[in-house]
This record gives structure tokens, sequence and C-alpha cells, in this order.
């Protein structure tokens, strides 16, 4: 493999786990909007790679990243019974959107340990390519 193809794999990773944290940090801030008057809610978003990253550099033998898709989620909203409130529809429901506060932190969470780790990865590999150049310089 070559050097410019782990710098391809830990860029893609880095896009994606950044790409991931958005979503989540999205789906955070927007659990609690209010669906008023019949009008769309907020959708919870999801990030999703459009092929495994190594199966697509094997296929093709080239360092071309595979797409990085944002798709809306299509939930259903999650009622909240709340009769007093002036948004509330005939029946006295809120909508809010289906988002799982839990499962996003733990979303954030995963996507930032892994970016760490790409950047990590990206450290060592250029630690391997300086030395590299200092070992072949030596001839």
């Amino acid at each position: 493999m070559e050097i410019n193809e782990l710098f391809a794999i830990s860029r893609f990773g880095m896009d994606l786990e950044k790409s991931r944290a958005k979503a989540a940090s999205l789906n955070i801030a927007n659990a609690n909007t209010l669906q008023i008057n019949g009008q769309n809610a907020y959708q919870g978003i999801s990030v999703v790679a459009e092929t495994p990253f190594l199966q697509a550099m094997q296929a093709s033998q080239t360092t071309e990243l595979p797409n990085i898709n944002v798709i809306e989620r299509n939930d259903t909203p999650r009622l909240v019974h709340q009769p007093s409130h002036p948004a509330a529809d005939e029946a006295g429901y809120l909508r809010y959107p289906n988002i799982n506060l839990a499962e996003e932190m733990t979303n954030l969470s995963s996507a930032t340990r892994a970016y760490e780790a790409n950047v990590k990865v990206m450290n060592a590999i250029q630690s391997m390519a300086v030395k590299a150049l200092e070992i072949g310089g030596r001839r």
C-alpha cells in the first residue's frame, strides 16, 4: 500500500467521523423542536458511507473516496399529551422528533473517539514517512 493510500484512508475516516459528530449534534440540538400546525417537524439524520472504504479501494485500485451520505430518518414523531399547550392538536398532543438523546450522546462520543484515533493514525503515517526519508537520505 502506498503512503498516499494510507493518508487517504485516515482522511476518509476523519471526514466520516466529523460528519457523524455533526449529525449527532444537530439531532441533539433539535430533539425538542416542536411541530406546529401540521408543518414538517425536524427529522433525525444519520450518516452512512456509500461503500466500505477498503472494498472500494480494492475494486477500483485507486484512492478515490466513497461518498459520505447524510440521510434523513423517516421516524414517526414522538407524541406528548399536553392538552393545555397552545400548540397541542385537537386530541391534546404535541409532536416532537423521535430522537433518543442517550443514543445521540453515545454516537457523538463514539465519533469523537474515532476521529481522535484517525488523527493518531495520520500522525503515525507522517512520522513513518519522515523516518523513511531520513533513512533514504543517509545513503
